[in-house]
């Protein structure tokens, strides 16, 4: 039996018009229609930032677009129904069969049929597979099949979230996945080209072309050195075949379909071995390097707001000689201001995805935030590095509350006293979440409103903002620390350690949260 699924025309991806109703539709049809639609929508963060960059990369390659020209151009035609479309399609649209007997779409013709096939679940995080065990959902493995559909979401999000997995396994080419930024439109059609690349990237120096125009297939455990934009926004970490039977239920969906996939072949594919830009990725550049910035354990997203859209490398440096370059779309955002291709009230929306592993194959939670910006802050001058400083003010308080906290934790090394000191480690972690968790509203409200409001030939306003946000820092401490050190009991001895953990705060935060002063003279220069 022949099976056909063309991810150009048959439905599966799941878009959002301004009614709020959902329908999923083939590629062709999302981009000859994106002006009328709001946004592409999964329950998977890791589906639909899967088939945003898919449709970015597409609309790279269809358009041709290398400069800042081709964005300006795109916005100002207003959608993607085109005879450059139309050409396109006709030349490649074969090519997106998930099922073609020759060139499947993201995938291989395996030399050898059946000594590698595995269970299609092991594709999928939010399925039980192997030693991947989720607890309270019970299946076998060997139960799972999933439509063509879901077959297309998953295979469209190897390129960014793929792990590394051992035996050869490499993974996606930004390594351990990191954060990917998304600039909002107004619409799906402005959302695809705001997040295409324009800029000339110089590491991304290849010649390789998306993958479904490459002549030959995905050879395994290949080392690759020099990548362009386009093949690092299609890069096939795995060799895959899909073998499609006939249909039933989608484990995934609980729908009836045509067609259902169970098996897959599934080794290793492309091994990265040089240095590339992501246009969506933030880059942290270090002693020991260049990482890209990542999902961290209990840390908010908001607190990485300089290095997600405000900090270029030679804004800003840490103490710690660390600094950051915020993603090359957002770069491109503000050029598009100054060039009018948007305009100069548009509110910065960014949706944020990732996963937070354990820097293998471990995935912890996957994640999708948002976070917006007022254009004004884009234009105050140092306001990237105003707000590093503000947040490394904060995580050097938070380093304090931390610290008073566990030094109340009993020395002796007996099992009770252990017991104790993980107790006290615990308190600490409460301590910390609930100091940020209090912050975030001071934050994004007070703090980055009156930062926007700060004229170039303004003085005076950057120091009284920033002792504005010690008070801030210092008000909040004092309420956290009030509340988990009351947690030890009324004793004299609580009594006495309480006192001593505040002395020992202060101490710690003395010289940073001292109020800085400012020539009052100022005030008649502004």
């Amino acid at each position: 039996m022949n099976f056909s699924f063309n991810l150009m025309y048959d439905k599966w991806i799941p878009v959002e018009d301004p009614s709020g109703k959902i329908e999923e539709k083939g590629i062709l049809d999302v981009l000859k229609n994106s002006k009328k639609m709001l946004r592409i929508t999964d329950p998977s963060p890791v589906f639909e930032y899967g088939i945003y960059r898919l449709l970015i990369a597409l609309v790279s390659d269809i358009y041709e677009i290398n400069d800042m020209e081709g964005i300006l151009k795109l916005l100002k035609m207003g959608n993607f129904n085109d005879k450059k479309l139309e050409n396109y399609v006709a030349e490649w649209g074969p090519s997106f069969d998930l099922f073609d007997a020759e060139r499947p779409f993201y995938q291989i013709i395996p030399e050898v049929q059946d000594n590698k096939r595995k269970y299609i679940s092991s594709l999928l995080k939010q399925i039980p597979s192997g030693t991947n065990v989720i607890h309270y959902f019970h299946s076998l493995e060997r139960q799972t099949a999933i439509s063509p559909a879901i077959c297309a979401r998953t295979i469209c999000s190897i390129p960014v979230f793929m792990q590394s997995a051992g035996s050869g396994y490499s993974p996606s080419i930004n390594g351990t996945p990191p954060w990917y930024v998304l600039i909002e439109g107004e619409n799906l059609f402005e959302t695809i080209v705001l997040n295409t690349c324009g800029s000339p990237l110089e590491l991304n120096s290849g010649n390789y072309p998306v993958a479904w125009k490459k002549k030959d297939h995905v050879k395994k455990k290949e080392e690759i050195i020099a990548v362009s934009t386009l093949q690092g926004l299609t890069w096939q970490s795995r060799r895959i075949h899909f073998y499609p039977e006939r249909g039933g239920i989608c484990s995934y969906t609980g729908k009836p379909t045509e067609i259902l996939v169970r098996k897959m072949f599934f080794e290793p594919g492309w091994k990265f071995v040089g240095k590339w830009t992501d246009p969506h990725v933030s880059y942290r550049n270090t002693k020991k390097g260049i990482f890209p910035v990542r999902p961290s354990e209990g840390k908010q997203l908001w607190r990485d707001v300089g290095p997600l859209l405000l900090l270029k490398e030679t804004m800003y440096t840490s103490d710690k000689k660390i600094s950051y370059d915020r993603p090359v779309v957002i770069d491109q955002f503000t050029e598009l201001i100054e060039y009018e291709g948007i305009s100069k009230e548009k509110q910065l929306n960014i949706n944020v995805y990732g996963i937070r592993t354990d820097m293998k194959a471990k995935v912890f939670e996957w994640q999708k935030e948002r976070l917006s910006l007022p254009t004004e802050l884009l234009k105050v001058h140092e306001a990237g590095k105003k707000v590093q400083e503000a947040v490394d003010l904060a995580d050097y308080v938070d380093y304090a509350i931390r610290k008073s906290i566990k030094s109340l934790h009993p020395k002796a090394s007996d099992k009770k006293a252990s017991n104790k000191k993980e107790a006290f480690v615990n308190l600490s972690n409460k301590a910390s979440k609930e100091f940020w968790d209090r912050l975030e509203p001071i934050f994004k409200g007070k703090f980055l409103q009156e930062l926007a409001k700060i004229q170039e030939d303004d003085l005076k306003g950057p120091e009284m903002l920033k002792n504005t946000w010690k008070t801030d820092l210092k008000n909040t401490s004092i309420l956290i620390l009030d509340k988990y050190l009351d947690l030890r009991g009324s004793t004299a001895e609580s009594l006495r350690s309480q006192i001593l953990s505040q002395v020992m705060f202060n101490k710690i935060t003395y010289k940073k949260l001292k109020l800085t002063e400012f020539d009052s003279n100022n005030d008649s220069e502004n």
